[in-house]
């Protein structure tokens, strides 16, 4: 990439990509009075100094503090102080157009995220109040309709309460004028009865006399009821009247309440409707607001990024005036690569002495590991041969206890008979299954198979610590 067709294409580019073209020249520096190559390790350094950016000052000190780090001897590069710097301002650069980008960034996903914020508390805060309005508007009409019917039907069944007794006060007027009209009938019977009586005989007109006068007080008294129950009929006519007119104005003052509920819930949601083009007036604001606050980070933006297309053409030219530079320190890091090469070849040449000696230690170890198991298997056979060995000896024993028990009283009677012989000569009197010898014969051979056996284990542990000192 040269510095001609360079403009076109870093207006994209970060400071990652600036990282990756002078890596390869940024890693290691020499430095020209001591002939030590410095190691360097950049910080993060995300505040921005407009006013000093260029200053020698700062230079100088951003070098020292490179200088100050861990070195490793190799040739002196001259010039190399200068390199470090212009490397140390342009990442010093880079970090300060990476910060304000980000700040940038933040600053607007901050805002909108704000006013996004402000939009949703204000639409929640309206539709909660919308809820609660028809909430109450839904419970204030269940209310009054509620209260309606239970009014109404009230009414209905004083309406049909005094219906019926109203049926009834007919039924028994009716009754009373059959009784009256029965009693006429009676009357007249009783006048036909008198006339007959007084024509049949006169002593029982005192009898007769009597008896229509009772009678005709029992008639009164009759009579006298009729008269109080129409009375009362006519009371409880009026007091029907009465409740008819108390429960009329009851239901009119209900109307007149259910109208001014009416009218309050229109108003209210006149008032809504009104906070509702409020909100969107101010919604319009708040986007109209928004929309002026994003043309001024528009141009913000333009502004930052022709600062950073003049940035980016002052790094190109420090960079075109350090490539002569860089080219001899190049030729000078090819001679230290030759020699670290060869350097290398030596310490390969070593290693492979070094492996092969631990092929070497490995095949010995494997001998004596080999040899080792094959002590081990005799080990365990001789162990084997011994118990078998001391199985035959038990055995032995027990058969010649046996024997000897036999023959106890066979040598009783050689002693009685034969009481002059020489005890010395055992040799010719004594019998193989009881001398005890070949038991004492078995016991020294079998210690001598298994100090033999320590023998040779001992001369393998040697074998073995003489391996490892090796």
């Amino acid at each position: 990439m040269t510095t001609g067709d360079y403009p076109t294409k870093a207006m994209n580019k970060t400071a990652f990509d600036l990282d990756n073209i002078f890596e390869s020249g940024s890693r290691r520096g020499t430095n020209s009075w001591t002939g030590k190559v410095t190691e360097r390790k950049v910080g993060a350094n995300n505040k921005a100094d407009e006013s000093g950016r260029f200053d020698d000052s700062s230079r100088l000190k951003s070098a020292k503090s490179q200088k100050n780090r861990t070195t490793s001897p190799v040739l002196e590069v001259p010039g190399y102080d200068r390199i470090q710097r212009m490397e140390n301002e342009i990442n010093r650069l880079n970090r300060e157009i990476e910060s304000v980008k980000r700040k940038q960034i933040v600053r607007e996903e901050a805002l909108m995220e704000e006013w996004r914020e402000k939009m949703k508390r204000r639409e929640r805060q309206f539709e909660e109040e919308f809820a609660d309005l028809e909430e109450n508007y839904r419970k204030q009409m269940s209310r009054l309709k509620n209260d309606h019917e239970n009014v109404s039907q009230s009414i209905r069944d004083m309406f049909h309460n005094q219906i019926e007794t109203l049926i009834n006060g007919q039924k028994e007027s009716k009754s009373y004028e059959e009784m009256l009209e029965k009693v006429n009938e009676l009357i007249g019977k009783i006048s036909e009865m008198t006339i007959n009586l007084h024509k049949q005989t006169d002593k029982s007109n005192s009898d007769q006399s009597h008896y229509i006068s009772f009678r005709e007080q029992q008639l009164e008294i009759r009579e006298e009821r009729i008269k109080k129950e129409q009375e009362w009929l006519a009371n409880e006519k009026q007091h029907v009247m009465e409740l008819n007119l108390k429960l009329q104005s009851l239901y009119d003052n209900n109307e007149q309440n259910t109208l001014k509920e009416k009218w309050q819930v229109r108003e209210e949601r006149q008032k809504l409707n009104a906070e509702k083009e409020a909100f969107k007036n101010e919604q319009l604001k708040i986007l109209d607001a928004t929309e002026q606050q994003k043309i001024e980070l528009e141009t913000s933006k333009s502004n930052f990024l022709r600062d950073q297309h003049d940035l980016i053409m002052r790094i190109m030219a420090a960079k075109s005036s350090l490539e002569a530079e860089k080219s001899t320190f190049d030729a000078q890091r090819q001679q230290d690569v030759a020699r670290l090469k060869m350097e290398a070849e030596q310490l390969d040449h070593k290693l492979r002495e070094v492996q092969n000696a631990e092929d070497i230690l490995q095949n010995t170890q494997r001998i004596y590991e080999q040899k080792y198991q094959q002590l081990v298997v005799l080990e365990r056979a001789l162990i084997d041969e011994c118990f078998e060995l001391e199985r035959c000896r038990k055995q032995l024993e027990t058969i010649q206890n046996d024997n000897r028990k036999k023959r106890n009283p066979r040598n009783e009677q050689f002693q009685q008979v034969i009481p002059t012989l020489d005890t010395n000569g055992s040799d010719f009197i004594t019998d193989p299954y009881i001398d005890e010898r070949p038991n004492r014969r078995e016991k020294k051979s079998y210690q001598a198979i298994l100090k033999m056996h320590a023998g040779t284990m001992e001369s393998v542990a040697s074998g073995q610590s003489l391996n490892t000192q090796a």
